[in-house]
């Protein structure tokens, strides 16, 4: 996500409301953020977006867009046979997931706020309530580890 960018502000702001404020203390799952300069934000920004978050969260600085390209091509994001960029992209992972050289795991779940994809019925438009329930569940179902 851009730490400028209102529509991921509010997506991370959202998250937190509706999953990572009722994860209890001793909760195995892990949240990640990365960062990258989309609209025009940059490392200074990133304080800001991590202020919405009450549980503990890690926060990265990407400055090359490497990684929603990355991103983009791992989980198979593109709109009219061309690449979708992943920079508004929330994931769930299970605790199977291995991150290799050639790229990060698919995920579970994978939720989006990005025009490229509106109506591609593979992924669904970020629905933050869903988007906790899937990771409770993934979390309650002897699973224990989960990364978003």
């Amino acid at each position: 996500m851009d730490p400028v960018c209102p529509t991921c502000l509010l997506g991370l702001s959202n998250i937190d409301r509706d999953l990572l404020s009722k994860l209890p203390k001793n909760s195995s799952l892990r949240t990640f953020v990365v960062h990258e300069p989309v609209i025009g934000g940059t490392a200074k920004n990133i304080p800001g977006a991590a202020n919405l978050t009450h549980a503990p969260v890690r926060h990265y600085w990407n400055p090359t867009g490497s990684f929603g390209r990355l991103a983009g091509a791992a989980f198979d994001l593109h709109h009219d046979g061309k690449p979708v960029y992943a920079w508004d992209v929330w994931t769930i992972h299970g605790p199977e997931a291995v991150w290799t050289a050639a790229g990060p795991p698919a995920p579970r779940v994978l939720m989006h706020q990005l025009s490229a994809l509106a109506g591609d019925q593979r992924f669904s438009h970020l629905d933050s309530k869903k988007f906790a329930s899937e990771a409770m569940a993934l979390l309650g179902s002897g699973s224990n580890k989960a990364a978003t």
